[in-house]
């Protein structure tokens, strides 16, 4: 109902009968982004975190606060701890790959997104990420086609038609 501050109300309320639930602290962290207190949403994935090191999507979510604040190497760093860990996680090398891009490395970051690729071939996300690195390289074409494939699997964000919307533009 675009009330978020309703929404961080219920979760507030929610965790004082449930405080360690990590589903209830990851999607508070997501909130707290969403009204700018990246601290506090950072603060609680590091709890979820505490009680479940393998939670892939507080680690995630954790990481890309630290990538949107240009934290950039210490995300590498954390990625490939967590590849070599687990090393069949396709998301980790999506994840990896926008990193790389974000620091214009295309070539480590057309290696991660293809490895995520051929470990979940149905992993809609992957072929944005690829299409993404096609358009920072030139290749609308190609970013075209991961786009279609993307929406084929079932991704119809916004996100991805805007992307579709650039690749046809001159």
């Amino acid at each position: 109902m675009d009330d978020l501050e309703g929404s961080l109300d219920d979760y507030n309320l929610a965790l004082d009968l449930k405080p360690t639930d990590e589903e209830l602290l990851i999607n508070r962290s997501f909130t707290k982004k969403l009204l700018g207190d990246t601290i506090g949403a950072e603060n609680d994935l590091v709890l979820v975190l505490q009680f479940n090191q393998d939670n892939f999507k507080a680690f995630t979510n954790l990481l890309n606060i630290k990538v949107s604040r240009g934290e950039y190497e210490y995300a590498l760093e954390k990625y490939d701890e967590m590849i070599s860990n687990h090393p069949n996680e396709s998301l980790l090398y999506n994840n990896r790959a926008d990193v790389y891009l974000r620091m214009k490395n295309y070539e480590d970051a057309f290696n991660d997104i293809n490895t995520a690729i051929k470990k979940a071939k149905e992993y809609d996300n992957a072929y944005v990420t690829r299409a993404e690195i096609y358009i920072a390289t030139g290749n609308k074409k190609k970013a075209l086609k991961d786009l279609q494939k993307a929406v084929e699997l079932g991704n119809k964000t916004t996100h991805v038609f805007e992307l579709i919307d650039e690749c046809n533009r001159n």
